[in-house]
């Protein structure tokens, strides 16, 4: 039998347990809470910093474990109100100044914070004057500006496209190797003017590059196997690579030079403007990586890497400036980060890739992890070929393809 007292002793017990377990799990849960935000922001700090974006953090990862678990080993006694916490300050200064100073892309989200240590328990607020990005749960999409189709018969119909280029102007110039000529269209997708080479019989246009403010680059994939160089207006100027080219496919430029892949032997060749050959990118790199029907390729903005988009093995392969092998994008399949007719790969000046397969557009980061992409059932490309990007704000990515009634359709990226 319980006396009175030692049930009171009892409830006195039950009320105390119950009051420490709501501490610790209010405890708990804003510990949870915390760590969840940590983790977030670190993973988006190494994102930046993987992508050259110049922002400082406010503190380092070992500092903000230190705090994380001086925050979990708290005496149970604390109410959590009490203890540190960790607080996001909106800074619009810091905002106007990284907009301003154009780092990156993710810089002008309304997402940008500044993190800063309140101390309940010494009445002190600590912060630091280096920037802290709070990360965006907003992810970029595609919304389609632009998509025409000439009709057959039209002068501004064109079978099977296979590179496109955007001058300063906005024209969109796209090369149709059926017909030997290379396509001007205005902005709005409305055809200009063809140019065709003197030797338009075997003229077979591929790949398409800008050189220089003035001049562009066009692989020529006929019997003449060179890459021929033509002013804006589309006047011949110059050529080079024959007897070195053997099937010249599509070509890139990029740290004063000028890439063309190559299809016999499979690999990229390497050029001074002038035409001088410097050196090959061989094909054969191990044996899963090695090149077997590289079509497409692109340089990036800030380190200089090579990317090549090869169609067989279907991944995007990456050397660094010097022809080294770094790693690969992709893999065969139809889920996001796959491929199952690879084609065109370009990126923008924060070296976001888009790739461009079957029915379909996406956006990689540099590492290879998938943004977004365009599969919606009432905005299907058709086989697209190829694709180039144009780097406004917002971001603008044209698309040329199809078998058969060529299109061009134009993206811009949004937040």
């Amino acid at each position: 039998m319980i006396t009175n007292q030692e049930e009171k002793m009892l409830k006195d017990i039950k009320m105390k347990f119950d009051i420490r377990r709501k501490i610790l799990t209010q405890k708990y849960e804003r510990c949870e809470l915390h760590l969840t935000l940590l983790q977030t922001c670190s993973d988006y700090a190494d994102s930046l910093l993987r992508h050259n974006n110049n922002v400082g953090f406010l503190y380092l990862e070992r500092q903000a474990e230190a705090r994380m678990r001086e925050l979990i080993n708290m005496d149970i006694e604390i109410e959590p109100e009490q203890t540190g916490c960790l607080q996001f300050l909106r800074n619009e200064v810091l905002i106007q100044h990284i907009i301003e100073k154009d780092i990156g892309q993710v810089a002008t989200t309304p997402a940008l914070a500044v993190m800063s240590f309140s101390d309940h328990r010494s009445g002190h607020t600590s912060s630091s004057q280096i920037p802290r990005l709070l990360p965006s749960n907003v992810k970029p999409t595609f919304k389609r500006i632009l998509k025409t189709r000439h009709e057959r018969g039209s002068h501004g119909y064109i079978r099977k496209p296979n590179g496109v280029l955007v001058n300063q102007n906005g024209d969109i110039i796209v090369t149709d190797p059926i017909n030997s000529r290379v396509v001007v269209y205005g902005s709005d997708g409305n055809y200009k003017k063809a140019i065709c080479l003197p030797e338009r019989g075997t003229f077979k246009p591929g790949g398409i590059c800008k050189v220089n403010n003035t001049d562009i680059a066009i692989a020529d994939r006929g019997g003449n196997n060179r890459v021929v160089i033509s002013d804006k207006n589309g006047t011949f100027k110059s050529h080079f690579g024959q007897g070195e080219l053997q099937g010249p496919v599509s070509i890139a430029s990029g740290n004063k030079r000028l890439y063309v892949v190559d299809k016999e032997p499979p690999g990229v060749k390497v050029y001074k403007p002038s035409g001088k050959m410097i050196r090959c990118i061989e094909g054969k790199i191990s044996t899963r990586d090695s090149m077997r029907d590289p079509r497409h390729i692109a340089i990036t903005h800030t380190s200089g890497n090579i990317l090549i988009a090869d169609v067989d093995i279907k991944r995007v392969l990456l050397f660094d400036s010097h022809g080294r092998f770094l790693y690969s994008i992709g893999s065969t399949g139809r889920g996001s980060g796959q491929f199952t007719n690879l084609q065109g790969v370009a990126v923008d000046k924060f070296n976001n890739i888009f790739i461009c397969s079957e029915h379909r557009l996406q956006m990689f980061r540099e590492d290879g992890t998938p943004v977004c992409r365009v599969d919606n059932e009432d905005d299907v490309l058709i086989y697209p070929h190829s694709v180039t990007v144009v780097n406004d704000v917002p971001c603008k990515v044209v698309v040329v393809g199809d078998e058969f009634d060529g299109y061009v359709a134009v993206y811009e990226l949004v937040q």
